[in-house]
């Protein structure tokens, strides 16, 4: 066990550590990926890298200066750079932008348009309509930059994280959003440093060469948000897939098994889901099981195991499973993870994190705090032998 438990800690601190955050089309997420390959293939699998375009994006200071005084501000994720300095006007209500002529201005968005965050314009999972239409109004409207009013009110948490969005775009914390109301000038300055390069990522796949049997899917993303190691989100998802491509090695299972290191859970536009997807809806009825890894491992709590479409009979055979794993535990499904684009095809599906991750989501993932630190390895070790058993028993 302890060789076991170390080999999952050398795989946390190559990603997490020596690697680091990871955005895709980065450099760091291209060793990332060649990393992962290099275990697979060291395991013995057949391993695929499966390449797809997207954007290798830089982001660097941000300066907002209003009434002569400084407001901290962050520079949107994927956002365009800018120098500007123009009047801005104050949208609270879609009703306001709907009606708002922001040609020459800066546009400032709080209020019900800021209560959560935008989804991307192309992003194809999840897109209300509402949502829609402030893109498409802004861009209407064409404001020669944005300053979003998070959510958070003292976290400047983005409000657009798109890089098809061709206006600049910053982010403020919430508690700032009275120093426009109150402002005097009813101008600002905003400066943003940013770069967008045409890039190139890829997923790396893993079989372990059984032909002509159904297969079970196993995931983890390890791509990152940028300036965060990414160490629960999801370097230890990661872990456990690269532990259990050893498991199969020393203890070859006679089914099918894809290992899936899905690259771009967290870009803007999710390129890697959809390159994967464009082959998997060739032969979607060649998987009978889905399971997905990502923010497991949490040193406070235990793991949760929730399922998707599962018979009972196999939700009963899981429950007796955990019995020997007790850092792991059945738990309330949840919705946000990579299973959930399998959802077209109703595939039987188990989805893994720490059931005490949520609390952390504003604070410390997809920041500098997502640390090694915060993962029991041992955790990590009876995830991924829990797996195998299912995968075995399949």
């Amino acid at each position: 066990m302890k060789e076991d438990t170390g080999f999952l800690a050398e795989c946390l601190q190559e990603l997490s550590v020596m690697i680091g955050e990871r955005p895709t089309g980065s450099a760091s997420n291209r060793r990332a990926e060649q990393y992962i390959g290099s275990v697979f293939k060291a395991h013995g699998l057949e391993t695929e890298h499966q390449a797809f375009d997207c954007l290798d994006w830089e982001g660097g200071s941000a300066t907002l200066r209003m009434d002569g005084v400084s407001i901290p501000t962050a520079i949107s994720p994927y956002s365009l750079p800018c120098a500007v300095t123009a009047p801005f006007t104050i949208l609270e209500t879609p009703e306001a932008l709907r009606e708002a002529n922001l040609s020459g201005r800066v546009a400032v968005l709080g209020g019900e348009l800021t209560k959560e965050a935008i989804m991307p314009k192309n992003f194809t999972f999840w897109n209300p309509e509402h949502h829609r239409e402030v893109v498409r109004l802004l861009e209407e409207k064409a404001p020669e930059a944005i300053i979003t009013v998070s959510f958070s009110k003292e976290h400047p948490l983005p409000i657009f994280e798109d890089g098809d969005l061709m206006i600049p775009s910053a982010v403020v914390a919430g508690k700032y959003f009275e120093a426009f109301k109150a402002a005097t000038t009813q101008s600002l300055e905003l400066q943003m440093r940013a770069e967008r390069r045409p890039s190139k990522g890829a997923n790396v796949i893993a079989r372990n060469g059984v032909p002509g049997k159904t297969k079970v899917v196993v995931m983890a993303h390890f791509d990152t948000k940028p300036g965060t190691p990414g160490a629960l989100d999801n370097a230890a998802g990661v872990a456990v897939l690269l532990q259990l491509s050893k498991l199969l090695s020393e203890n070859p299972v006679s089914g099918s098994v894809e290992l899936v290191a899905m690259n771009g859970e967290d870009y803007f536009s999710n390129p890697g889901q959809m390159a994967y997807l464009e082959a998997f809806g060739k032969s979607p009825d060649q998987a009978s099981l889905v399971i997905n890894c990502d923010g497991a491992g949490y040193k406070v709590g235990k793991t949760g195991v929730s399922t998707l479409n599962c018979p009972e009979g196999f939700v009963r055979q899981l429950d007796q499973k955990l019995e020997a794993f007790p850092a792991l535990r059945m738990s309330a499904p949840w919705y946000q993870g990579d299973h959930m684009i399998f959802a077209p095809w109703e595939l039987p599906t188990i989805a893994i994190t720490s059931e005490e991750i949520f609390p952390l989501i504003d604070e410390v993932i997809h920041t500098e705090k997502d640390t090694v630190e915060l993962i029991n390895a041992e955790y990590l070790r009876q995830t991924a032998a829990f797996i195998y058993e299912v995968i075995r028993d399949q």
